[in-house]
């Protein structure tokens, strides 16, 4: 392991140099590092419009696993360099896609700046659309590989991968592409040895004595996507039953975000040059991490580091998990794949975090940082696959759900009404529905003089997944409000 004075990557910039950052919920700030990389991304990101601060944090991850890929880093139980997916889901304006082009920005200054004259377009801007057929994307990739990767502070080599980031700003177009895609990106994403299609020019090319562009070799393949609820519903409601089940959803980390109306601003003054400052502790962090690389310091037990080791406290962390999720899959079958990879998202999300942060061990606070990220994504992937395949009486319940929810004193039933505009037959049903849900209650107002009485209804709960800090629990989009001083991380279901 690094020297103890060399344990402390470079952490220095702007106003906020660690811990809570303005206009981040305290259920996002409790998901990711307190300084470092993601924090300083952080800090800048939010500052740039409303998106939701957790598509911001979504966005920035796969970043980070690529720049670990080209180092030679791998994921824990891949035995292939790391690599994250993501998947940015809300609304139209939430500014999702905005969270996407935002640390693209920092990441191509970030990589001009460090690479400094050396930096070349075609080795250096591995950012790759994930768009047109399957074939295409296939050429474009196999043609990303490298054997040895050098930075200005290291030479990195028997790579013998391929590293990239992928990205669509509408995921629905994705599934939507020719060419088997599904089963591609399931190859990619399992990090196969190759990944390859046999199509006949491929095929004639490689009989004539050409060398085809039709494999990529140990991918390591990070990737951003954003949706919409509605476009996913629409492309899904097409494909065959359990096609998004198969696999492919609980490979990523669903982020589901509705942007936040508080930080809608014309103009934020400075951010050119805070966004400097990021930059600049971004270039100085890579220039440490490598540094130490070429020092020799990155072993453990004289053993060169290729996964992080973890502490026996996060062992326990894990264990606990483990027994958890063994729980859960008893009673949710249907979710046993999304459980089972959770424990491997979360390991591998808090390498992130501790190679960023210049820390060459998964300590307790990273890892637990981690596991409520991973709650937070599951709780979306849950929420979003009802959306997905849920009927339209449902949907329509759920948009009168959530107007009773925003309305802090309810909403009377001609209030209802105008939101469903649908029989009234119709309406008291949904309203009975939600009622037996425990999701609303019926509040009578009577006037102090007399009169007749006020009839509202209000929310009271619903179906939530429980986000737990310290023993208490925040509001985050699929949270309850119930406490449990028992345990600092919860995968429950309440």
């Amino acid at each position: 392991m690094p020297d103890d004075e060399n344990t402390a990557a470079p952490q220095t910039y702007g106003e906020v140099e660690g811990g809570p950052i303005p206009g981040v919920p305290d259920e996002i700030q409790a998901c990711f590092p307190e300084t470092g990389m993601i924090h300083a991304a952080m800090w800048w990101l939010v500052q740039t419009g409303y998106t939701d601060s957790l598509h911001h944090l979504m966005a920035t991850l796969p970043v980070l696993a690529y720049e670990m890929s080209i180092r030679g880093w791998e994921g824990v139980g891949r035995g292939r360099q790391i690599a994250l997916q993501t998947l940015l889901i809300g609304p139209s304006g939430s500014a999702k896609s905005t969270a996407l082009r935002k640390v693209r920005e920092l990441h191509d200054d970030v990589t001009k700046q460090y690479y400094g004259p050396s930096w070349d377009t075609r080795k250096h801007d591995r950012w790759m659309p994930c768009e047109g057929t399957t074939a295409g994307v296939l050429e474009m990739l196999a043609g990303a590989h490298v054997e040895e990767w050098e930075t200005p502070n290291a030479t990195y080599q028997h790579m013998d991968a391929t590293p990239a980031i992928i990205y669509n700003e509408e995921f629905s177009s994705v599934l939507g592409m020719s060419g088997g895609i599904y089963d591609f990106l399931l190859q990619l994403f399992d990090a196969s040895t190759k990944v390859d299609r046999a199509l006949v020019r491929y095929l004639k090319e490689k009989r004539d004595g050409g060398k085809p562009p039709a494999t990529v070799r140990k991918p390591a393949i990070s990737a951003i996507y954003c949706t919409t609820p509605e476009a996913l519903r629409s492309i899904v409601t097409r494909l065959p039953d359990g096609y998004l089940e198969r696999g492919l959803a609980s490979r990523m980390l669903w982020a589901y975000g509705k942007g936040d109306s508080d930080r809608l601003r014309l103009d934020t003054p400075g951010l050119s040059s805070q966004l400097r400052e990021v930059v600049a502790l971004w270039s100085r962090a890579l220039a440490w991490n490598d540094a130490q690389f070429m020092l020799g310091s990155l072993r453990h037990d004289d053993v060169a580091l290729r996964v992080l080791p973890i502490s026996p406290k996060v062992k326990q962390l894990l264990e606990n998990y483990v027994a958890e999720t063994k729980t859960a899959i008893d009673s949710a079958s249907s979710r046993a794949g999304t459980l089972v990879r959770g424990l491997n998202q979360a390991q591998l999300v808090a390498q992130i975090y501790a190679w960023s942060n210049g820390q060459y061990e998964v300590d307790e606070n990273l890892m637990q940082r981690a596991l409520r990220l991973v709650q937070l994504c599951q709780a979306s992937l849950e929420h979003m696959q009802d959306v997905a395949t849920a009927s339209e009486a449902w949907l329509a319940q759920e948009k009168l759900l959530e107007a009773i929810r925003q309305a802090p004193k309810g909403l009377t039933k001609a209030q209802c009404y105008a939101i469903a505009r649908c029989p009234k037959a119709e309406l008291d049903a949904m309203l009975e529905g939600l009622r037996d849900r425990s999701a609303i209650d019926l509040k009578i107002e009577k006037p102090p003089g007399g009169g007749r009485a006020t009839q509202r209804w209000v929310a009271i709960g619903g179906k939530a997944f429980k986000v737990i800090q310290g023993g208490k629990s925040d509001s985050g989009p699929f949270a309850s409000d119930e406490e449990d001083a028992e345990s600092p991380v919860s995968f429950e279901e309440p």
